[in-house]
């Protein structure tokens, strides 16, 4: 059904979303300078 698939696509897509969200909060706190020169890619602004 068109329902339960759209019920997966949006759970995918917050599970999608909080992956980047940890991501970024890696990245955040390894920007920081805690290990500086691992920095991932540029913070998005």
């Amino acid at each position: 059904m068109d329902g339960d698939r759209l019920v997966f696509d949006v759970a995918r897509a917050v599970r999608a979303q909080k992956l980047l969200l940890l991501s970024d909060v890696k990245g955040l706190y390894i920007g920081e300078g805690v290990v500086p020169h691992l920095t991932p890619r540029r913070r998005r602004s």
